[in-house]
């Protein structure tokens, strides 16, 4: 690269997190093993490579580099526990993800262990997003209780519109299909 210092690391890894912020995960990742060729071993380069692996869609590999980020004294407990919860290990995710209060993530791994009644904390936090009130929906209806799912799935809607579509086609929804105040929803 022009201009950049051949064993500076830095401006290696500034680009590969704008190519993450832009989706291109191959050159994120190509910028990132030139960073750490350059300083072996940096928990931010460490770090940064833990989250390309997870846009892979590798969490086996993202736990590794999170774990020898872990090593220098980094806290890397969120991104160990997304790298749980994409590898389906939803108790060591809720652990990792449990000191993440008002973060959707942290109860999507409540969910998914069936604790519905953890998830609908989540009305406690301030601002939340369409997909907060998605999951919220999706408990009150594992809880059966449609009045609550509903609400949740109107508020969902109404902040993002595509949650109707979503919700269509949703197998958690299957049994309201026939609810008058779901079809109005919906339609």
């Amino acid at each position: 690269m022009p201009g950049i210092d051949k064993d500076d690391w830095k401006p290696y890894n500034n680009l590969a997190c704008i190519s993450l912020e832009q989706n291109d995960n191959s050159k994120a990742m190509a910028l990132l093993n030139n960073a750490n060729t350059r300083l072996r071993d940096n928990p931010i380069i460490l770090n940064n490579m833990g989250v390309a692996s997870l846009r892979f869609n590798d969490p086996e590999k993202a736990l590794k580099y999170f774990e020898m980020t872990q090593k220098f004294g980094a806290d890397v407990d969120y991104n160990i526990g997304m790298a749980y919860l994409m590898a389906g290990q939803y108790s060591e995710a809720k652990l990792m993800l449990s000191k993440f209060s008002c973060r959707y993530n942290t109860y999507l791994s409540f969910f998914s262990l069936r604790e519905y009644e953890k998830v609908l904390q989540l009305q406690d936090c301030d601002e939340l997003s369409a997909d907060d009130y998605y999951l919220m929906a999706l408990a009150y209806a594992r809880l059966k209780d449609s009045g609550q799912m509903l609400q949740n799935l109107s508020s969902a809607i109404a902040l993002d519109p595509d949650m109707r579509v979503k919700a269509l086609s949703d197998p958690e929804f299957t049994e309201y299909k026939d609810i008058e105040d779901f079809r109005q929803l919906l339609n």
